[in-house]
């Protein structure tokens, strides 16, 4: 009888740690200066961490010297003043953050209730943060770690059901057939890295209700946004690219140059060098971010299955639980609808048609 559990063949994935995102608010340029450098001093075995857009950030460092409460009928409203000339002033609803936070010593005020502080000056006190964020932030890492495996199967991969399980306990289910995944809470990347995948009929596609679950596209956009490797396939590298269909990840997730290359993309179709010079990227960042927009469903190399409309105020989104056949050849590639005849040449800049999560 043939085993049909998959062993890694590309211990890559089990040995990579991902580039986690840290945003800044109320620093001034000195002192972000000097955290970004207290960064890069090693930390054995550990993610690497870089200063991204705010919004887009993993966690967050505020300065506590320019944090107060906000002048507000709200008792949990926080306001952190501009450190920088080109920056505005910042107002938190501190029990709407989703991610971990650490304030900056000292605290401006003595009404703020900081759980975690750390020393700008000081390399060690930044590592302690940046360590507490990681604990906080196993889930991201697990999916980073899920992810990584995902993407090192893909070859091997089949429209069926996997189950990933470790020491008999199930850790995650993946139903390629109704591009579905769920996870366990408490997985860890330790535990995923060292996991079992177990190709299953499609009748074992359920997911427990405790399981936390996400899209495949959502799950490899977060493998895309955090890995160090040009993971773009070659064939986007070599040929012509086309606009296939809006992202089908949140809304919130989208940098500003995905819009510009959807926009571009979507308004003339191009080659990667021709995307580089009309969008002014440098060849890594736009990898990273034409990887990601395709792991998200939004790119073909394809021409008769390009989109037949830009991305525009017009643009359908995808309904939601929906999602276009996939039949180039594995079960990762983007397609598009059949119709590419009538093209959009003109500027379009309005992200809308854009699926919310």
């Amino acid at each position: 009888m043939t085993d049909s559990r998959h062993q890694l063949n590309d211990d890559t994935s089990a040995t990579e740690l991902p580039v986690m995102r840290l945003g800044l608010a109320g620093f001034s340029e000195i002192e972000c200066q000097t955290i970004a450098l207290g960064m890069l001093s090693p930390r054995a075995n550990q993610p690497t961490w870089r200063i991204a857009p705010f919004q887009l950030a993993d966690a967050w460092l505020l300065c506590g010297e320019r944090s107060a409460p906000a002048i507000s009928g709200r008792q949990d409203t926080l306001c952190v003043a501009a450190g920088l000339p080109q920056d505005r002033a910042l107002t938190l609803i501190l029990s709407e953050i989703d991610r971990p936070v650490a304030f900056s010593l000292p605290l401006g005020s003595t009404d703020i209730e900081a759980g975690l502080t750390f020393k700008v000056r000081s390399p060690s006190s930044l590592h302690a943060v940046l360590n507490t964020f990681e604990r906080w932030l196993r889930p991201l890492l697990a999916k980073f770690t899920l992810g990584a495996q995902l993407m090192a199967r893909e070859a091997q991969l089949q429209r069926v059901v996997y189950h990933v399980s470790c020491n008999g306990q199930l850790l995650a289910v993946l139903d390629f057939e109704g591009w579905k995944i769920g996870m366990l809470p408490e997985a860890t990347p330790e535990r995923l890295a060292d996991a079992l995948w177990e190709k299953r009929p499609s009748q074992a596609h359920d997911i427990p209700a405790h399981f936390v679950q996400s899209s495949v596209e959502q799950l490899r956009w977060i493998f895309g946004q955090h890995t160090t490797r040009n993971v773009l396939p070659k064939r986007y590298q070599q040929k012509v690219v086309y606009f296939a269909q809006p992202p089908n990840v949140p809304q919130t997730w989208l940098e500003s140059s995905h819009l510009l290359l959807l926009r571009e993309l979507s308004a003339r179709p191009a080659t990667v060098m021709e995307l580089s010079d009309r969008c002014n990227m440098a060849p890594a960042e736009l990898a990273r971010d034409l990887a990601c927009l395709y792991f998200a469903g939004s790119l073909t190399t394809t021409q008769h299955k390009a989109a037949a409309h830009g991305f525009s105020v017009v643009s359908e989104p995808v309904p939601k639980g929906q999602r276009l056949p996939r039949g180039e050849t594995t079960i990762f590639n983007s397609t598009l609808p059949p119709d590419t005849e009538t093209r959009l040449d003109h500027d379009i800049t309005a992200p809308a048609g854009l699926q919310r999560e």
